[in-house]
């Protein structure tokens, strides 16, 4: 299995930061727990989206994930981030630059790009702390503060926490 935590509610900065609220609702059951469990029961690769939101989940949970390899990678999460106007959805560059959301292409637009393979070659049992882009990739309406149990060989997922609340076990337990 791999697991993926999406960040949590965030500024509408460039390279947002969390929110005060988003900060706790990760620091606190049941995504902590459920994190806590992953850590305990598989030893994996850890791999963190480089913009700040996603530096910050991983900060949320470094207690129990300080014994695993981490990896850094933009892939993951990048420090470019959405905000969306009544009028227009757009793309905020990490200098502020604001583009409309056609101009911007995700992994996911480009022909070929298969994240499915991508997970089948990690390490069993690594976290990815990513967001909704790389969640799209995979066919996933991600949600803040979410965790994802995957079988990235048979294409199946399961959403174990949304938004902060459990929706079910991870199958480790």
């Amino acid at each position: 299995m791999i697991y993926i935590v999406t960040h949590s509610y965030r500024d509408n900065d460039p390279d947002p930061s969390h929110t005060t609220s988003g900060m706790l609702k990760l620091s606190s059951d049941p995504v902590f727990s459920v994190v806590s469990l992953i850590a305990y029961h598989w030893k994996g690769v850890i791999y963190v989206g480089t913009g700040k939101r996603f530096r910050e989940t991983f900060g949320a949970f470094k207690s129990v994930l300080q014994k695993c390899e981490v990896k850094y990678s933009p892939l993951f999460g990048s420090e470019e981030s959405r905000r969306d106007t009544p009028e227009e959805k757009l793309v905020v560059l990490s200098d502020n630059e604001e583009i409309s959301l056609e101009q911007y292409m995700t992994f996911a637009d480009f022909k070929g790009f298969d994240a499915w393979r991508i997970l089948r070659h990690l390490p069993k049992g690594s976290l990815i702390l990513t967001g909704r882009q790389f969640c799209k990739c995979l066919g996933i309406e991600s949600k803040s503060c979410s965790v994802y149990e995957i079988n990235p060989c048979k294409k199946i997922v399961a959403c174990i926490i949304a938004e902060g609340v459990r929706i079910r076990d991870l199958s480790i337990q």
